[in-house]
């Protein structure tokens, strides 16, 4: 969308188990492409999880005359579904 990424945040979750050496070569990786884009990297959050998870949460600015929204949709709209939405049932008594 023509958005300037200004700062981002690491989020990721990683087995105990695991090499830390790959923990640090997807760091490292995020880190590269951060300033590639011209973000500052300012920290980020890591749990322990059983599968190895990496995103990052990205702050910038965006030129609203380029800026797709998600809140105006008009009849005739086609709506494209990726994934599956929800998956499972939740019951109470």
């Amino acid at each position: 969308m023509g958005g300037k990424p200004l700062y981002a945040l690491n989020i990721v979750a990683f087995p105990r188990e695991a090499d830390r050496q790959l923990l640090q070569e997807i760091l490292a990786g995020g880190a590269e492409k951060c300033a590639e884009a011209g973000a500052i990297l300012a920290g980020g959050h890591s749990i322990y999880d059983d599968s190895i998870k990496f995103g990052l949460a990205v702050t910038g600015i965006a030129d609203l005359d380029n800026f797709y929204r998600n809140n105006s949709p008009r009849i005739g709209d086609k709506l494209i579904l990726t994934k599956a939405l929800g998956g499972r049932r939740i019951t109470t008594t």
